[in-house]
């Protein structure tokens, strides 16, 4: 009995990671692709450079079709997204749960092929949590720093989550931290990597993050549940970046973690931000 109990936890524990990690997707797999994404021919660089959109944990390129896709392509951009980190474990039906080196891997190949399709020099980088972790890997560690103009990272996992004390209070418990990552690390490698004070997250924040000639502005929203503490979590204490919350332009604005590819706001504030000269009004509704 005393076993079962035990494995009950262990399970418990687990479960909860995953959910609050937003492994159960969501309803942005069932849209169809917009027609502006990936769009072939789109080579014009002379205007602004091409964009990549890197979506979250579990989540899909989709996630930047209702409100992001249109936005910039009617600032001019070029607009690219992708799939990445499935792993068999999910039979390949959930993303960004591989490990944080093989989808920093596979953003690399993504800006190559953008770069070449294009003729353009640099793109712009817009990461999403998980998205925004892979950025600052790739500008860091893999070269990106030479391809790569503006980054935009939405609360990126900059130091780790504590996902508002459940990674604590998991170590703590009777699972503890060893058991839990190794069941983790079966279906999602990149949970344990983006835990606060893991391995991955002490190698990105030694020494400076930000790198030379690239722009970096890092969106948060003090009501984040996920990236935690909200704000603290995410942004990029150092000389040079620009770190904002949402509600520092919409004031009161109640927008969760996973909101923030498709709110009208952020949507804007990035827009904004890549294209400075024709900068619009925020809508705060």
């Amino acid at each position: 009995m005393r076993r079962l109990a035990t494995c009950g936890r262990v399970l418990a524990t687990v479960v909860i990671a995953v959910l609050a990690f937003g492994l159960l997707g969501g309803p942005a797999a069932a849209r169809p692709w917009p027609l502006q994404l990936n769009e072939a021919g789109c080579t014009d660089a002379s205007r602004a450079n091409p964009v990549v959109l890197v979506h979250g944990t579990a989540d899909t390129a989709r996630a930047w079709q209702p409100a992001m896709v249109p936005e910039l392509v009617a600032r001019g951009f070029c607009v690219y997204s992708y799939d990445y980190g499935a792993m068999l474990t999910t039979f390949g039906q959930v993303n960004g749960v591989a490990p944080v080196r093989e989808s920093v891997s596979t953003l690399k190949d993504v800006v190559d092929r953008v770069l070449r399709a294009t003729g353009a020099a640099e793109v712009d980088l817009v990461g999403h949590s998980q998205g925004g972790m892979l950025g600052l890997n790739y500008l860091k560690f893999r070269g990106g720093a030479d391809k790569v103009r503006n980054f935009v990272g939405l609360a990126p996992v900059t130091h780790g989550t504590d996902l508002n004390g459940w990674v604590k209070l998991t170590n703590a418990s009777v699972v503890g931290r060893p058991l839990t990552e190794f069941l983790l690390n079966g279906f999602c490698a990149s949970c344990t990597e983006m835990q606060a004070d893991s391995d991955s997250v002490r190698r990105l924040n030694t020494g400076p993050i930000a790198q030379a000639g690239v722009r970096y502005t890092v969106i948060a929203t003090r009501s984040d549940q996920t990236a935690t503490p909200a704000g603290k979590a995410s942004f990029i204490d150092e000389p040079g970046v620009r770190n904002s919350y949402v509600q520092d332009e919409c004031s009161g604005k109640r927008l969760r973690h996973e909101q923030l590819p498709a709110d009208p706001a952020v949507v804007r504030m990035v827009s904004n931000t890549l294209a400075p000269g024709a900068s619009g009004p925020l809508d705060c509704g």
